[in-house]
């Protein structure tokens, strides 16, 4: 295999000995034994849109070619803005931009086990921990008990997601160091008043409240932020989460706005509303647990921005010098590992104009050899073939709203649009058939007897929020005869091709072959697939190399 830069991701922040770590990590066809890491510089202007400071450090993997696209990868974890990657002579480019003055350090000990070999790069969050150190932070999720605010097309209720939103801000700021106080931490009215009395009383600075919005039309949707009347540093508080949802979400939100209904809160105040309940593609959407997660990320970005912009810490010119870094030989692998090897190669966006067969040849080049098995994301696939749906186009008639109530709500089909999308696909008689098989199937106990008398053509449709952006807004139908496709592209490279349905939940499904698998060979894909190295979100790694596939 010739030495190639196959896939790069940001880890989430986790522990490295004593310290508090961000990750960037980068897989290769071989060991990265060296790179150039340059000093750490200011950003004037920023580079980066949004309020704030920005610094930039470059790292050079010298020799190494992409079979990776070349990319701008955000990762926002309050550390980290993003980073790019790209092909420049015979080396591989890595910008890092970070929102703190705090630079890439290698690490030694990655397993070098492969190929895939790992290499990472880390850097330390202490500076955050110093930025919200003796910080005391009101979170109040809005509504709760018999006060639900905005319901959802399916069940989801504002209460309840504002609460969950809440918490997941609440664990970020508790691990860099902040105290916090929620209004609420179950599900129980309180008044303004009672609100009031828990802010004040824990000796709060400021107070993010949490909310949801909603609109008359379901494909209506807007995204607010609104900061305490009068309040000057409400509005600035409000700039900065404002930003953090735009940049960490997506999320088009309409500005700051003062809101005198928060005047009764006694400390700088923001009110946010980065959901639309009523438009079916965000609840969809908070349903995955990542979507989440990441709305609590925003509220963290953007409180360390605020504290960050009165921070007094100088930093002058740039830190360090450009650094040349090998590592350890006594850490370099002695042999290949033995065994089948899941190389997973990060790919552009693909769209409908893409075609199955250049996306292969492209991302495989140098790497895969004949006797290798290619493994193609199936929701991919069907993007290529353009059944990627916009739901605003698709009109839900009575029935697809009928049926779709007595779905289970973490279903697909659940929303009516995917269910309209259903009957189009296999006809109004198959589903009501499915119906009636589905009830009978509660009343008994036995699962799956819907999709099972609907067919796989029902069961791979993907609603909004079932792949990666900016798909999360489309819903997904399965794709079209993946046999004949998987059998053309053997046909012109010579490559076994799988087409898969892998999920989070382990499941791995084989919908499409060029050859027949032996049930062995079958039994090792979905062993080594188990994990999922498509992933379901913006990994972008939808084709993986399967090397020494057991005959």
């Amino acid at each position: 295999m010739k030495a190639k830069l196959l896939n790069t991701w940001p880890e989430r922040p986790l522990h490295r000995g004593e310290d508090r770590v961000s990750l960037l990590c980068f897989e290769s066809t071989v060991p990265i034994n060296s790179a150039t890491v340059g000093c750490l510089t200011p950003i004037y202007p920023r580079e980066a849109r949004g309020p704030g400071k920005a610094y930039k450090q470059t790292v050079i993997f010298n020799g190494l070619d992409l079979a990776m696209a070349e990319d701008r990868i955000l990762v926002a974890d309050g550390l980290i803005d993003y980073y790019t990657v790209e092909k420049r002579g015979d080396s591989a480019h890595i910008v890092i931009i970070t929102e703190h003055p705090v630079g890439a350090r290698f690490v030694e000990n990655d397993p070098q086990e492969g190929p895939p070999y790992r290499t990472s790069f880390s850097f330390s969050r202490n500076h955050l921990h110093r930025l919200f150190a003796g910080k005391v932070i009101a979170i109040d999720p809005g509504h709760g008990g018999q006060d639900t605010g905005v319901r959802g097309p399916v069940d989801l209720l504002e209460k309840g997601i504002a609460l969950e939103i809440a918490l997941e801000a609440r664990d970020l700021l508790l691990a860099s160091g902040a105290s916090v106080v929620l209004t609420r931490e179950k599900d129980e009215f309180l008044d303004d008043d009672d609100r009031n009395r828990i802010i004040t009383g824990a000796g709060a600075s400021l107070c993010v409240q949490v909310h949801a919005s909603g609109e008359p039309h379901p494909l209506e949707r807007k995204y607010h932020t609104f900061a305490k009347a009068g309040c000057s540093r409400s509005l600035d508080l409000g700039r900065h989460l404002s930003w953090a949802f735009e940049q960490r979400m997506g999320t088009p939100m309409l500005g700051v706005e003062e809101l005198p209904e928060i005047s009764w809160c006694g400390v700088p105040t923001v009110r946010v509303e980065p959901l639309c309940l009523t438009y079916f593609a965000d609840e969809a959407n908070f349903r995955a647990p990542l979507f989440r997660k990441r709305m609590g990320q925003a509220i963290y970005n953007g409180l360390a921005r605020y504290f960050a912009c009165s921070d007094e810490t100088p930093f002058h010119g740039s830190s360090g010098e450009e650094t040349e870094i090998r590592r350890d030989q006594t850490l370099l692998p002695k042999a290949s590992k033995e065994g089948a090897q899941v190389l997973r190669v990060r790919t552009h966006l693909i769209t409908k104009e893409d075609s199955p067969l250049e996306f292969v040849r492209t991302y495989t080049e140098g790497i895969a050899e004949a006797g290798d098995t290619v493994g193609i994301a199936e929701s991919v696939l069907a993007i290529m073939q353009g059944r990627a749906v916009d739901p605003h186009t698709v009109v839900p008639s009575f029935l697809a709203r009928f049926i779709a109530k007595f779905a289970h709500p973490d279903a697909s089909i659940s929303a009516p649009r995917s269910m309209q999308m259903a009957i189009r696909e296999v006809g109004t008689l198959r589903i009501l058939a499915a119906a009636v098989a589905g009830s009978w199937g509660k009343i008994t106990g036995k699962q799956g007897l819907f999709f099972k008398v609907a067919g796989h053509e029902v069961a791979e449709i993907d609603d909004s929020g079932g792949t990666m952006p900016p798909y999360d807004r489309s819903i997904i139908l399965g794709p079209k005869m993946p046999n004949q496709v998987a059998r053309q592209i053997w046909r012109r490279t010579g490559l076994r091709v799988l087409i898969l349905d892998v999920n989070d939940r382990g499941s791995v499904d084989v919908l499409g072959s060029s050859l027949p698998l032996t049930q062995k060979q079958e039994n090792a894909v979905k062993e080594l697939l188990r994990s999922n190295p498509f992933g379901n979100d913006d990994q972008k790694t939808p084709l993986v190399i399967i090397k020494n596939l057991p005959a």
